[in-house]
């Protein structure tokens, strides 16, 4: 996270836990898409969801328990959803 709210991210990337819109692992940090005013981020394993300045949660990457919490169908999303959790 950087100070000016927009989010960074580096890693594997199997399930688009990292939101640049592909499931290529990434060696050089890369742009979370769609996602800005954050003031807090979390990572699991496979998923990664982000706190805005408005209270919203956005969630993306493995979501076949639902951990993203988008309320949708249990698939990986390889760009960050609005989650249900706020």
């Amino acid at each position: 996270m950087r100070p000016d709210g927009t989010v960074w991210a580096v890693g594997a990337n199997d399930s688009g836990q990292l939101g640049d819109g592909t499931t290529s692992s990434r060696r050089v940090p890369v742009a979370v898409q769609g996602v800005s005013g954050v003031v807090a981020v979390a990572a699991g394993y496979g998923h990664s969801l982000a706190v805005r300045s408005d209270g919203t949660v956005c969630g993306g990457g493995s979501n076949a328990d639902g951990q993203i919490g988008d309320g949708g169908p249990m698939k990986s999303a390889d760009t960050p959803v609005l989650s249900l959790l706020y």
